[in-house]
C-alpha cells in the first residue's frame, strides 16, 4: 500500500512539474532583444530549471497524499 502511494505520488508529481516545465519554456520565455530591451522582465537568462518544477510539484501534492 505504502509503495503504491508513493509512486503515484511521485509520478503525479513528475507528470506535472514536465508539465509545467514544458509551458513554461513555451509560453513564458521572452525572446532576446540584446541590449537592455526588456531589462528587468526576467532576471538571468530566463531558463526554467526542471527541479524547479518538481519542487514546486512535490509541494503542491505532498499534503493531499499525506491526508490519503
Amino acid at each position: 500500500m505504502f509503495s503504491l502511494v508513493f509512486l503515484h505520488f511521485l509520478l503525479t508529481s513528475v507528470v506535472f512539474a514536465l508539465a509545467g516545465y514544458i509551458m513554461c519554456g513555451k509560453f513564458l520565455k521572452v525572446p532576446g532583444t540584446g541590449g537592455l530591451g526588456r531589462a528587468g522582465v526576467v532576471a538571468g537568462e530566463g531558463e526554467m530549471e526542471f527541479m524547479y518544477c518538481l519542487e514546486i510539484g512535490v509541494r503542491a501534492f505532498f499534503p493531499v497524499w499525506v491526508f490519503l
